[in-house]
């Protein structure tokens, strides 16, 4: 049985305009000591985190993860892309985040093209997304009562 998870998303029907989601859930012990490069897929077919992602044929990571910041703390970056889809390129960032217990992911989704996507920093590919800095910068995970149970 997989774990709760708590998620929300913005999908706009236009396939232009970039979608944002975020999503939470509870992980063990051990998988929360697991080094975050360790648990970013390589590909996703289904979705992320109860987000479904069904309408791509295979979402495949194109670069090395990035190490980076997000909520104050140590988190990678993934950068995807499927580029067979239906609508055009497809890319997709995703922001992995462990934090005490809860695991989070953050994720970026649009259609169209990415200069920066196979080897720009962190900065130049959200600079290609229309609001992406200020919806990663606004990600907090805020606390939670339940990161010291067993």
């Amino acid at each position: 049985m997989l774990p709760p998870v708590s998620y929300v998303g913005f999908m706009p029907s236009d396939v232009e305009t970039p979608a944002y989601t975020a999503a939470t859930t509870r992980v063990s012990k051990e998988q929360a000591d697991m080094p975050l490069n360790v648990i970013m897929p390589g590909r996703f077919m289904a979705g992320i985190q109860g987000v479904s992602y069904s309408g791509f044929d295979d979402v495949k990571r194109i670069r090395d993860p990035m190490p980076t910041i997000l909520d104050g703390k140590p988190a990678m970056l993934g950068v995807y892309a499927d580029f067979d889809a239906s609508a055009g390129d497809a890319y997709f960032l995703v922001y992995y985040m462990v934090d005490g217990r809860r695991f989070a992911t953050v994720t970026l989704s649009w259609a169209g093209g990415c200069h920066h996507c196979k080897e720009g920093s962190e900065a130049e590919i959200l600079a290609e997304v229309p609001g992406a800095a200020d919806f990663v910068n606004s990600f907090h995970l805020g606390s939670s009562q339940t990161d010291s149970a067993p």
